[in-house]
């Protein structure tokens, strides 16, 4: 051994690999093919996951609503590189296979279904609330949709559920494609948050002619709607059920699964983060370098970002000893968006 080697060791390690981050970009389309095809159930193909339209033709062939659902989620102006196709079996419901589904894979942040039964839509839209976590989108064609006092129609009973992880769209064309899928489809290729989902060009979607009176008794539904503004086909208003925006509950997850996950890394990662002010140091540089990461998405204001982590010296002696650190805490405004505009001016000689 040379003497170098007696006074200085070096050793290097490849560090430990992090946590997987959690899919915000990819949707899973339920549908029913093989129920009404009478395949027997295979467990192993539940769900499948499919990285374009050619893809999909090699299981469901045009005329099914999972291909057409695909198709216009494949085809929008930007393609998303991810589509999960879980399947309803014979004597199932939509609500028994969701979360089959779910046992198979979970990487997956947009719903929708191909059923446009009530029954099943109010199910799913249920589950997908208690998750917390993901977005369901439904559409309907029903003209009830826009009769003033109208309690029969799915987007009045979704709105009446105060769903907040729902959004409904009303479409002429919905009875024969799912704009739904065209919508997911542009959007999820976004950065999360980043980007509002109101006036928004969908490619494949035909926009409806509405009344403003027709517009009015939708919106007051918490419903979306696709028309023409200005020459060019767009989305309004990009709302859920309960009337949140829908980038604000994207932006809000994505602050949540960030921060988990890199918190969660760390503590994995570390051979301990010790329970003193560096320690604690160590949190706090993680929480407020998330809500920057935030900042530079346009979900939150950086100006409005407060942290506040306690000194060790007031952390309660049961909770260093159970190593649990208390009071790490936040304060943030949402950056929002702007939809409407209004400017008054004077013209003078």
């Amino acid at each position: 051994m040379a003497l170098i080697d007696e006074y200085v060791k070096i050793n290097i390690t490849r560090a430990t690999m992090g946590l997987e981050p959690i899919s915000l970009d990819t949707l899973l389309v339920i549908g029913s093919a093989k129920k009404t095809a009478n395949v027997v159930a295979d467990e192993t193909i539940r769900v499948k996951e499919y990285g374009s339209l050619l893809e999909v033709t090699g299981d469901f062939a045009t005329d099914t609503k999972e291909y057409k659902a695909a198709s216009l989620y494949f085809g929008q102006e930007i393609r998303p590189t991810k589509l999960l196709i879980g399947q309803v079996f014979k004597d199932e419901t939509f609500e028994q296979a969701y979360p089959k589904i779910l046992l198979k894979k979970s990487n997956f942040y947009g719903v929708m279904i191909t059923s446009i039964d009530q029954a099943d839509v109010l199910a799913i839209a249920a589950l997908v609330q208690a998750d917390n976590y993901r977005i369901f989108g439904t559409s309907s064609s029903d003209v009830k949709t826009y009769v003033q006092d109208d309690q029969s129609h799915i987007i009045y009973k979704l709105k009446a559920k105060n769903y907040d992880r729902t959004f409904t769209i009303f479409n002429t064309g919905a009875n024969t494609s799912y704009p739904e899928a065209a919508w997911f489809g542009l959007m999820l290729t976004k950065n999360a948050g980043s980007s509002t989902w109101a006036y928004k060009t969908l490619t494949n979607v035909v926009a409806d002619n509405l009344s403003s009176t027709q517009r009015a008794v939708i919106s007051a539904n918490k419903g979306n709607y696709y028309v023409n503004f200005g020459g060019k086909d767009i989305m309004l208003d990009g709302i859920t059920a309960q009337g949140e925006y829908i980038d604000i509950m994207i932006g809000i997850d994505w602050i949540t699964s960030q921060m988990k996950l890199s918190l969660a890394n760390a503590l994995v990662t570390s051979d301990k983060i010790p329970f003193t002010n560096q320690g604690i140091g160590i949190v706090e540089s993680i929480v407020r370098n998330t809500l920057n990461d935030a900042a530079d998405k346009s979900i939150l204001d950086r100006d409005s970002i407060k942290v506040s982590v306690p000194d060790v010296r007031d952390v309660l002696v049961s909770n260093r000893t159970n190593r649990t650190l208390p009071d790490v805490k936040f304060e943030a405004r949402l950056a929002g968006a702007i939809h409407k505009i209004g400017i008054s001016g004077i013209l003078t000689v």
